[in-house]
């Protein structure tokens, strides 16, 4: 691609993302309560029996209790965190350990003040993000982890953490409970769903690889923290195969002559036609693969 294409995708990117920031997150809020009717779950959520999901307003948090402690995966926010709190009491009376941050988004690690006397854990490349954007509603990190995995081993129980490189945010990590088969995912995968808008803060590359990691683990169970609480390891395959066929499509569609600029706004993808928000972001979703793509950025 030449310069003037690049900066012709460059400044289309900027307009857009102007003029759709704030607009089109609120319709994702209220499109999110329509179709979200499979398993618009809120409270607690017995996944086995000593995982649970808690779930409040389209996110959940990941519960393992084990016979020395509990261990939750992100807060979310105060309510989220009171609310989870209280239903905690209610089916355990074990001490809450460790309170483990997903990413760096605030959207997912705010409210962590309601854990008194627990362990904060993220990985460093969250925490290192979080020491240079504060925001007093998250609490302060008290220990990290880094490279690409780390092992937690409380009452007997394990509970794995990866990071598979970048896929979005700072610090993104795959949690796996192995004794249970189970794998919760945090942003990096909404079922049957096109990834939201422009795909922001996500790096579609890494992000294709990331999910070819999660799908060599060996588990029967998704864990989710959008839209559902739980799900199968082929919703895992059906995103992934996505970004590698929307990749697959926009280079075809260049091989044909089709004019970048024209791309975003032709593309079908008819396999994918029955997931939610195909009409809305598949424009959205193309020009940010471009941009990669034209960029590496």
């Amino acid at each position: 691609m030449n310069q003037k294409i690049i900066l012709g995708i460059i400044i289309s990117v900027i307009i857009l993302i102007s003029a759709i920031s704030l607009s089109f997150y609120s319709l994702y809020l209220e499109e999110d309560d329509k179709t979200n009717l499979t398993q618009n779950l809120s409270g607690l959520i017995k996944v086995t029996d000593d995982i649970y999901s808690f779930g409040s307003n389209g996110y959940f948090s990941l519960i393992m209790i084990t016979d020395e402690g509990i261990i939750i995966v992100d807060p979310v926010n105060q309510q989220h965190s009171e609310n989870m709190l209280d239903a905690i009491k209610e089916i355990s009376d074990k001490p809450i350990k460790y309170l483990i941050y997903s990413h760096n988004h605030w959207d997912h690690i705010a409210g962590g003040k309601v854990f008194e006397d627990t362990t904060v854990l993220s990985h460093e490349d969250a925490h290192d993000w979080l020491v240079e954007n504060p925001n007093s509603n998250v609490r302060t990190v008290d220990e990290t982890w880094k490279g690409n995995t780390t092992t937690i081993t409380l009452g007997g129980d394990v509970l794995e953490l990866y990071q598979f490189g970048k896929s979005h945010g700072k610090g993104m990590t795959v949690f796996y409970i192995p004794q249970e088969k189970i794998v919760f995912l945090v942003d990096i995968l909404t079922p049957h769903r096109l990834p939201f808008t422009i795909m922001p803060d996500f790096t579609p590359k890494g992000w294709e690889n990331t999910l070819m990691q999660v799908e060599e683990l060996d588990y029967d169970i998704t864990m989710y923290g959008h839209k559902n609480a739980t799900g199968t390891p082929q919703e895992v395959t059906e995103i992934r195969e996505y970004l590698q066929d929307l990749r697959t499509e926009i280079i075809l569609m260049m091989n044909d002559g089709v004019n970048p600029m024209n791309i975003p706004s032709t593309i079908q993808l008819e396999k994918y036609e029955d997931f939610e928000f195909y009409d809305e972001w598949l424009e959205m979703n193309t020009w940010r693969v471009m941009l990669e793509m034209g960029m590496g950025w």
